[in-house]
């Protein structure tokens, strides 16, 4: 018998409504899997106590059959009827933790179990929100770990932080961006086949819209400058692997999400260089220099560039810039000796190659 003011409250077409969803999720275990015996024996039993009002004895035997169910499907289909049984019995401080088990053994179906009841489908994405608040507690908590360890060079120590947050979301940008910088070390092929992975969810799946904002819900949120280094990354690991077209690509993909990234254009620089396209790169490394003057490493690339194209005059309207960040870069010197000698100062060409043979 019901035994609360509560469950005496159910109206006669919700329980014409709960008989009919209970008789549809009862079937719906037989179209999941082969049926064992025993199961077949505790769902006859769960219909019969429902059938009786023994609505504690019913969802307590929907406990029995979670447990023994292997698939997912049916194991959250279960405990979502579990806990619709605790609420009409009047016990509805147990149905959250009925939820949870349900949203972890599968988030979708006990979703899909919990739409006949707008209360319930309330409840269950407060216990979906729930989790995702403590997970992104447990994600913020590991990555400021990590962090610290990478900051302090310690590697090794840093990766299994790393590693639990993608265990937990495959695609966290964050954590694979980090993973992908320490396994270039070991492997630049595996550190790239990982970022490619992540970035084919953006692009192949409808995760990320023509502005570079992500739309699917198994992707973690990631900020254009975040995606940018990714995809700085992989342009850095492709000419790593001697592959510039792909390297170029994605570093043009970095520049449009970051313009303002003085390292996004000295890769996109790098890239284009490889292409033979010196005219390109130097403008892409004058862009870099034009974002921080005081980055030497766009500025020797620029050198580097700029002598590469027979653009020697350039090279010394650079010399200010030079002496301040380079004074001491034996190959800035030889560049200079170069510009000198081909712009017919032998006499200072000369003092610029032996600085550079210092």
């Amino acid at each position: 018998m019901r035994t609360t003011p509560q469950a005496t409250a159910v109206c006669a077409s919700a329980r014409a409504l709960a008989v009919a969803v209970a008789s549809t999720l009862v079937t719906s275990f037989a179209g999941l899997a082969q049926t064992p015996p025993d199961l077949r024996v505790l769902e006859q039993r769960a219909a019969k106590y429902y059938a009786e009002d023994r609505l504690e004895q019913a969802s307590a035997t929907y406990l029995e059959i979670a447990e023994l169910q292997t698939d997912g499907k049916a194991r959250a289909r279960a405990l979502v009827l579990a806990a619709w049984l605790e609420q009409l019995a009047g016990r509805p401080d147990r149905r959250p933790a009925l939820l949870d088990q349900a949203l972890r053994a599968d988030p979708q179906h006990a979703l899909d179990a919990a739409q006949f009841n707008p209360e319930f489908v309330a409840a269950f994405d407060q216990a979906r929100r729930n989790r995702d608040d403590l997970r992104e507690s447990a994600r913020t908590i590991a990555l400021a770990k990590a962090l610290d360890h990478l900051r302090a060079g310690n590697e090794a120590a840093a990766r299994p932080f790393l590693e639990s947050v993608v265990a937990e979301n495959p695609l966290d940008p964050e954590a694979n961006l980090y993973l992908a910088r320490i396994g270039s070390a070991d492997s630049v092929s595996s550190a790239l086949a990982r970022l490619e992975r992540l970035t084919a969810d953006w692009n192949g799946d409808g995760n990320e819209d023509e502005n570079g904002n992500e739309n699917g819900d198994d992707v973690a949120p990631a900020s254009p400058p975040l995606r940018a280094a990714i995809y700085r990354q992989i342009a850095v690991l492709a000419l790593r692997e001697a592959k510039p077209q792909q390297a170029t690509a994605a570093a043009r993909r970095a520049v449009e999400l970051d313009p303002e990234s003085p390292e996004g254009w000295n890769t996109l620089g790098a890239s284009l260089e490889t292409l033979g396209d010196h005219s390109a790169a130097v403008d892409a490394y004058r862009r870099a220099r034009a974002i921080d003057p005081n980055d030497s490493l766009p500025l020797r690339n620029l050198v580097v560039a700029l002598a590469t194209a027979d653009r020697h005059g350039e090279i010394l309207e650079l010399r200010g810039s030079l002496a301040t960040l380079l004074a001491d870069d034996p190959e800035v010197a030889f560049y200079l000796g170069l510009a000198h000698h081909e712009l017919g100062d032998p006499g200072r060409a000369a003092v610029e190659l032996e600085r550079a043979l210092a």
